[in-house]
């Protein structure tokens, strides 16, 4: 019985484009896997930035802030502006 046998070189440079193509596609997937992790992490996170109350609390907190209902409470007032601030980024960030 005989067999064929196919002898086949590779190259250096085939060598070079499979390990870059394996390269490539270790970095994709891993990339994938990276998000899916944040995701995961993220998910607590975005339900409350994603919920209307969220919303809602920011406009009740800008009301307060704009009446100027706190201006003499230096602390509250800083600490009410600064969370003015931050919470509308938190939202764009999480998305």
């Amino acid at each position: 019985m005989a067999t064929d046998t196919t002898e086949m070189t590779i190259t250096s440079d085939e060598q070079l484009l499979a390990a870059e193509r394996a390269a490539a596609d270790y970095r994709t997937k891993r990339a994938a896997e990276v998000a899916a992790e944040r995701d995961k992490r993220m998910e607590p996170l975005r339900a409350i930035v994603n919920a209307p109350a969220f919303d809602q609390m920011i406009a009740d907190l800008l009301a307060i802030q704009r009446s100027g209902a706190l201006i003499d409470e230096g602390s509250i007032d800083a600490h009410l502006r600064a969370a003015l601030q931050v919470l509308p980024n938190l939202k764009v960030s999480v998305a």
